[in-house]
């Protein structure tokens, strides 16, 4: 249930790898075997993901709304730290022509950023100039219109 006095909402976009690690304004180490799963999975891309339809608790609507979505309930007043990778190699089956690997240059980023009480949020990854970089926006309603704004991200580096 969601209580908006302590908690926040967010919706991520798919389309990359997304993570959430709560609770701290880097990255921790991907090290399950010694530290076991930290954060969560939040959006994993893939063209059956698609299909399963997206993952909705109420939160408001705008109207440049990308299609496929996730959305989450978070706690308010901590970091979330947040992490997208793209690219990397894909075997795609041909059938009769036999499989093919396309392969893409992997891109991580990792940004964070302290949600407030009650806010409802959008974040998603795009590419800038630079390479992949991710953009979060909170939303307002207004009577049946919804705008956003923009929040500034923090670069998240490592854990030491």
């Amino acid at each position: 249930m969601y209580d908006p006095a302590t908690q926040a909402r967010i919706r991520v976009y798919l389309g990359a790898y997304s993570h959430f690690y709560f609770n701290t304004t880097c990255e921790p180490a991907d090290n399950w075997f010694a530290n076991g799963a930290r954060g969560i999975d939040v959006a994993v891309p893939g063209f059956t993901r698609a299909f399963a339809g997206n993952e909705t608790i109420g939160m408001p609507v705008p109207a440049d709304a990308y299609k496929y979505y996730d959305e989450y309930v978070i706690k308010a007043g901590q970091p979330l730290t947040i992490t997208f990778r793209v690219g990397g190699d894909r075997v795609v089956d041909l059938g009769m022509a036999g499989k093919t690997t396309i392969s893409q240059r992997v891109q991580h980023i990792a940004r964070s950023f302290v949600p407030l009480p009650g806010n409802d949020y959008e974040v998603f990854p795009y590419d800038a100039a630079w390479g992949l970089e991710a953009k979060l926006r909170q939303l307002h309603v207004e009577g049946s219109r919804v705008s956003t704004t923009d929040v500034q991200l923090a670069a998240a580096q490592r854990c030491r």
